[in-house]
């Protein structure tokens, strides 16, 4: 069996945002996010269980992306720029390099749905595409 699951997660547990481990919670499936989140911002401690390091996304997007999960009752999503710890080069080679089996995944389970979906009123550019079909945590090799 090869795992298609990623380093990590952001998990909505009792209304709150976390960072988990997918192999260590029992992960079968996830949902994906990918984004152009308008400018960029400096470095920053966000206020999420579980990641300790910076992140480089308008805090107002992390309100989106949790108004988003609740939502659509979405338990686990991974959105690589927080997820990742995009400060760390080795981390960042390893997971980048899986980020495409991330995403094909989602094109190769039967009855993937694609849509844009505008997870902020602020900027009608701030558009997200969410695969909102769930990818397997691991398939046959």
């Amino acid at each position: 069996m090869a795992s298609h699951l990623p380093l990590r997660l952001l998990s909505l547990t009792d209304d709150e945002l976390q960072i988990i481990y997918p192999q260590t919670h029992g992960v079968k499936e996830f949902d994906i996010i990918t984004y152009t989140w308008g400018t960029t911002v400096a470095p920053y401690r966000c206020d999420i269980r579980g990641a300790d390091w910076n992140v480089k996304i308008n805090p107002q997007k992390l309100k989106d992306i949790k108004r988003l999960m609740q939502t659509a009752k979405i338990q686990y999503l991974w959105v690589d720029c927080v997820c990742l710890n995009q400060e760390d080069d080795k981390e960042m080679a390893a997971e980048v390099m899986k980020m495409y089996e991330y995403v094909s995944l989602c094109f190769a389970i039967e009855g993937f749905v694609a849509m844009w979906v505008e997870i902020s009123k602020t900027s009608p550019a701030d558009l997200a595409l969410f695969h909102s079909t769930k990818a397997p945590a691991s398939v046959t090799s």
